[in-house]
């Protein structure tokens, strides 16, 4: 009885593999199982934002077509300090660090759109700052068109302004020259005023009029992550996988050595045989 529990016998060759093979296996779903709760303690939620063209930003329609590469400057813009900070006053918070650490972008290929990821422990503040994220990007977007709008605006009005100034001198001149070629001259000159002022006022109409729509959320921010039952179940599962694969491999390796170590003894164990009685035997039949 002892000796088939004995670890050299068949017996207790089969416990040993089996023990292993067992223990890998429970050691892998215990540590699957640990980063599956750590996982599943933390939500995502994604909002997904449709990013129309808008003049004074990377993502306009002046291009030759290939702006879709400028929507990377834009998912950057969404992690911007100034978006941020704006984020922050909405969810009350002061620290730009952690908070910007749950925020993730990315830009499906050839799509005008951003998804806007965010992680947390609690589930309500993952959808809560994945919206406030949206939002503040599209606000900052419209501000900054705004903006570029407004400059172009004052610009051209202060043209427009030099110009009108300009045509009246003309039309004073021309009103108390008294040559005839001075006065052609004049008029040329205020005609060509006239029509500059003209264009002008068409480019300041088509500034003021372009469109300041800066995108919409298509999708509003919600929790796209797995609940946490499943996702331990994954992990563990996946863990007790890997226990039981590295276990094999062990076994595989171990059976292997003692393959190798089996023949090397059996080659030490042949017996050496001795010729040396042939050889005298045959010595003497040759003698006579």
């Amino acid at each position: 009885m002892n000796d088939v529990l004995r670890p050299g016998s068949a017996r207790g060759r089969l416990t040993v593999p089996l023990a292993v093979l067992v223990g890998l296996t429970v050691l892998g779903a215990v540590l699957g199982f640990a980063y599956g709760t750590r996982t599943a303690a933390r939500y995502t939620a994604e909002a997904t934002v449709l990013v129309t063209p808008l003049a004074g930003n990377p993502f306009s329609s002046d291009g030759a077509g290939d702006n879709l590469i400028n929507l990377e400057t834009e998912a950057q813009l969404v992690t911007s300090d100034a978006v941020a900070q704006t984020v922050a006053r909405d969810v009350r918070t002061s620290n730009l660090t952690d908070l910007l650490n749950g925020l993730h972008v990315t830009v499906p290929p050839n799509t005008q759109i951003l998804q806007v990821d965010y992680t947390s422990h609690d589930q309500s503040v993952a959808r809560s700052r994945a919206r406030s994220f949206a939002n503040a990007y599209l606000d900052f977007r419209k501000a900054r068109a705004d903006q570029v709008v407004s400059t172009k605006s004052t610009r051209i009005q202060d043209e427009i302004d030099t110009q009108t100034s300009q045509l009246d001198d003309l039309v004073k001149k021309q009103g108390v020259e008294k040559q005839a070629v001075r006065r052609s001259v004049l008029q040329k000159q205020i005609s060509g005023a006239t029509t500059q002022i003209g264009q002008l006022r068409t480019a300041l109409t088509d500034v003021q009029t372009s469109a300041a729509d800066p995108g919409q959320v298509i999708t509003p921010a919600h929790v796209v992550s797995r609940s946490p039952a499943s996702t331990r179940i994954l992990f563990t599962a996946a863990g007790a996988l890997v226990g039981l694969i590295i276990g094999l491999l062990i076994l595989v390796f171990r059976s292997r050595s003692r393959e190798l170590d089996d023949e090397g003894a059996t080659s030490l164990r042949e017996p050496v045989v001795d010729d040396a009685p042939a050889r005298a035997r045959v010595g003497q039949h040759q003698n006579v």
